[in-house]
């Protein structure tokens, strides 16, 4: 096997759209993608700031003149035209549509009481409402074909909290409720969506982080997209057979996260329950011994359901 084929798990041959792929992470994955074989839309709203063109044909031209095979896109994510042009685009250009990464972002510092509904509003139209209308859209050739996989960029900012982002962070952990759904409606039909929390130092000054000095000195210097790259490849690929999941990419390390429940505490039915009793048992509420982590609402209701048997039986 080669190089290239190892670190692409499959891409070869495969059809990808990329959103947000005229810089930083997105342009990662595009050229990386490419390299390894794969026809790759690249879609962007921004321009070149030495030549003004738009970033998404600088990078397909680049692709191209490297002998891979690119077609641009410009246009916001967001829109619904934006994500019926990008699937047909990449079905008549390539033949199908193997894979979405779903990566455009747009981040803004503001603390809590300084979020306007400007700010909340184009955190939620790019951040989420972009990648709830492509997949969509994906998914419909998709499970046609009987073949998918949509990776979404979601953030640590999100799933874990970070201050100054209010919106984004409550936009990016949208997400995550979206791609449960996704993975539990196609599995049946080959289509397979994960998430990837990338740390990556594409654009400083963006945020700003509160870590101690020596965690910035340990990290600033791995804190690299091509670090991020080999997880998002295999995520996108036939080699991948997981779904529902979500991961972390943060300076080489490569981690599942997850929503997981305690076992908590059960109450007996035939006793009423106060806030009291509740404060009573924070301690058994709050005990991570033997968690679960449901891959479905109905998989929460199937662990307390069994609780409620053993309890029973008890």
């Amino acid at each position: 096997m080669t190089a290239a084929a190892r670190d692409g798990a499959g891409l070869a041959g495969r059809s990808v759209i990329i959103t947000g792929a005229g810089h930083g992470l997105g342009r990662q994955f595009a050229v990386a993608f490419a390299g390894q074989g794969a026809s790759v839309v690249v879609n962007d709203i921004g321009r070149d700031e030495d030549s003004g063109r738009p970033t998404a044909q600088v990078v397909a031209e680049e692709i191209v003149e490297a002998g891979g095979r690119a077609v641009a896109h410009v246009g916001a994510v967001g829109e619904p035209e934006t994500a019926v042009e990008l699937v047909a685009l990449a079905e008549d250009t390539f033949g199908r549509l193997d894979a979405l990464v779903n990566n455009a972002a747009v981040v803004r510092q503001a603390a809590v009481e300084e979020v306007d509904l400007d700010h909340l509003d184009t955190m939620l139209r790019v951040n989420l409402r972009g990648a709830v209308l492509l997949s969509q859209e994906a998914y419909r050739g998709m499970t046609r074909r009987g073949f998918g996989r949509i990776v979404s960029l979601s953030s640590g900012a999100g799933l874990f909290g970070m201050r100054g982002q209010l919106a984004y962070g409550a936009a990016k952990a949208g997400l995550l409720g979206m791609t449960n759904v996704l993975a539990i409606e196609g599995a049946e039909h080959g289509v397979l969506a994960n998430i990837v929390l990338p740390a990556a130092a594409t654009n400083p000054g963006r945020t700003r982080i509160s870590w101690p000095r020596e965690d910035r000195r340990a990290l600033v210097p791995r804190m690299r997209a091509d670090l991020v790259t080999p997880l998002v490849s295999y995520l996108a690929s036939p080699a991948c057979r997981v779904t529902g999941r979500m991961y972390s990419a943060v300076a080489g390390r490569y981690a599942r996260a997850f929503v997981g429940v305690t076992q908590g505490w059960l109450s007996d039915p035939a006793v009423p329950v106060s806030g009291k009793d509740v404060a009573d048992r924070m301690d058994q509420v709050e005990d991570p011994t033997g968690y679960v982590v449901p891959t479905s609402h109905e998989g929460e209701f199937a662990a307390v359901a069994e609780q409620v048997r053993k309890a029973e039986t008890a």
